[in-house]
């Protein structure tokens, strides 16, 4: 059997037994299941990344010292002292024992605007009882295991003294597009250059928050015109006959708690006009408008405007209001408006339905709409 077999085999076992979950549960994981998945993920993972398990293990330990029942105490005992003594090994003399904390962790300035620099310093510091060697210090924006990126370059310290402590520390500049809260992870000698009495206290992660404010926006690209049956218009439009307007609002910004309007309105008549609300946007989400209605002959001017009331403050209010034109064929309205059906049914188009028909006209040709 070659390598390649053998590693292809260790590859589909580890993502097995990772697969199982968080050992949380009881009824899915036994101490047993605990400790022996612990030790074999301990030699493709590191110590610090699979924590979770001893986490689980410890509290299950009995009254007496052991772990397991009756029938299976000795074996589920010893396979959970092999477990913890493979992070803190018995009697091995002195060692040094690299540790960092969520509250060693500081951001300068505490609460940044997206775009702004952010020094990002945390202590490390050596518990063990035997001078540290020469180790680097990792900083991801994110967990590392689950896609997190890398802020800046790894901080190499050349040593600790035993119960001393040195910072390290990064610039994190790269921050344009982030919002709201970013989860800062510190990992300490993730290459394991130092040997230790334990490995458990090398990751440490913090909550940074970007104090950003929410920005809507739209622009003539996010109007759009479709028929009834969920196609782009590539033709004029008849006079009344219904059409499909859809508007997309983003927020280029923070998260918005709380409610905004949307208004439509044929600039022609500008008593015309439909609303809607939305509620609760995060950054990079889009609030998406549709409304079926029906419009008067000529070039008419579709205007959408994003929070009119000015109920979000926001870094940016020049860009919520966009218009887009579409020309429109000569005709009469309708004489009878029970003449005229629109089934919102038929169009394959966003949920939020704002559905206005034909009611009549004004001696300047321009259609009044009613919400139905």
């Amino acid at each position: 059997m070659g390598t390649s077999s053998l590693l292809d085999s260790v590859h589909l076992a580890k993502t097995f037994l990772e697969n199982k979950g968080e050992p949380n549960d009881p009824n899915v994981w036994s101490s047993t299941d605990i400790a022996l998945t612990y030790r074999a993920l301990l030699r493709v993972r590191q110590p610090y990344d699979i924590r979770g398990y001893l986490e689980q293990l410890v509290p299950r330990q009995n009254s007496d010292g052991s772990w397991g029942e009756d029938d299976d105490k000795v074996f589920t005992t010893a396979l959970a002292l092999q477990a913890l003594n493979a992070v803190i090994p018995p009697e091995l003399g002195d060692m040094a024992d690299l540790a960092v904390y969520n509250n060693y962790i500081q951001f300068v300035p505490p609460d940044p605007n997206t775009g702004q620099d952010v020094n990002i310093t945390a202590q490390i510091v050596n518990e063990g009882t035997l001078s540290a060697g020469s180790f680097c210090v990792e900083f991801y924006n994110g967990d590392p295991n689950s896609g997190g990126v890398m802020i800046g370059f790894p901080y190499c310290i050349d040593g600790i003294a035993p119960w001393s402590s040195t910072d390290a520390n990064v610039v994190f500049a790269d921050t344009n597009d982030l919002y709201d809260e970013q989860q800062i992870v510190v990992v300490v000698d993730p290459n394991g250059d130092v040997t230790e009495s334990s490995y458990y206290n090398n990751f440490a992660y913090k909550t940074l928050t970007f104090a950003s404010q929410p920005d809507l926006k739209i622009d003539s690209n996010d109007i759009y015109f479709f028929d009834v049956n969920g196609s782009v218009l590539t033709s004029n439009p008849d006079a009344y006959e219904p059409i499909v307007i859809v508007a997309e609002v983003n927020n280029l910004g923070a998260r918005i708690d709380g409610s905004f309007d949307v208004n439509i309105v044929d600039t022609a008549d500008s008593n015309i006009t439909t609303t809607f609300t939305f509620n609760n946007i995060s950054h990079d989400q889009k609030a998406i408008i549709t409304l079926i209605t029906g419009l008067a002959p000529g070039n008419r001017t579709i205007q959408v405007t994003a929070d009119s009331d000015g109920d979000v403050t926001e870094s940016d209010e020049g860009n919520n209001s966009a218009v887009n034109d579409v020309n429109v064929n000569a005709g009469s309205p309708p004489t009878n408006t029970a003449d005229l059906k629109i089934e919102t049914t038929d169009v394959n188009l966003p949920d939020c339905i704002g559905l206005n028909r034909p009611i009549g006209r004004d001696t300047g040709d321009n259609i009044f709409t009613k919400n139905v």
